[in-house]
């Protein structure tokens, strides 16, 4: 009885479906597959091996490209830090998004991720290589087929390792610079208006139309 629960059924209004759960297998970062599916179509991994040096040589538990990929793709998920990684090790999606080591094996914990990042890729020539990368990965996107015009805004931080890069999608033909401005711009008003309708509840109001009043002085307001 109890193997029987474990196994998955089919649902019999709709013979497509398959009921299944497996607590092991659950997460919530399942986007970053379809991340992972766009790394492999830009070609990050050769990038990677062109770009990147491994001072510990082939016969390594967790090579450099699984690494950098966790180390990457965790900031994608919204983990600014390595303090994340012993949990994430066993999900499911940073399994994925690795070598087949990492399938059987797991992703690196939070010491080992910490030492490649302050390492291993802050070697000058790493550091060089990883501004390589975002450059090519950066021409490679423009290169694509669906043509738009697309800004990258890369910005680099005192103390951060990688730079923030953003994307924006547009028809401005303005310089790639007026157009972060304006962009930067309007996401500060959108920021207003959205605090303004949290402080009042502007879009509970019962009225549709404004009226005006005469205050002392003459004044209209």
């Amino acid at each position: 009885m109890g193997e029987n629960q474990n196994q998955p059924f089919q649902l019999s209004f709709n013979a497509a479906l398959k009921v299944d759960f497996q607590g092991s297998r659950v997460t919530s970062d399942g986007g970053l597959i379809l991340v992972r599916e766009l790394d492999e179509r830009l070609g990050f991994g050769e990038l990677i091996s062109q770009h990147l040096t491994d001072p510990r040589g082939t016969n390594t538990r967790l090579p450099l490209a699984d690494l950098l990929r966790q180390s990457v793709y965790s900031r994608l998920a919204g983990y600014e830090d390595v303090n994340d990684a012993e949990r994430l090790s066993q999900d499911p999606a940073f399994r994925l998004i690795g070598s087949q080591k990492i399938w059987e094996r797991g992703a690196a914990l939070t010491s080992r991720l910490q030492s490649f990042e302050t390492e291993m890729l802050t070697q000058e020539e790493n550091r060089v290589g990883l501004a390589a990368i975002n450059r090519e990965l950066i021409a490679k996107a423009e290169a694509l087929d669906s043509p738009q015009r697309v800004v990258a805004k890369v910005e680099h931080h005192a103390g951060e390792l990688f730079p923030r890069v953003g994307f924006i999608v547009t028809n401005l033909p303005l310089p790639s610079r007026a157009v972060v401005r304006f962009y930067n711009k309007r996401g500060t008003a959108e920021q207003w208006i959205k605090e303004g309708k949290q402080a009042v509840g502007r879009e509970r109001c019962q009225r549709n139309r404004f009226e005006m009043r005469q205050w002392p002085g003459g004044k209209w307001q």
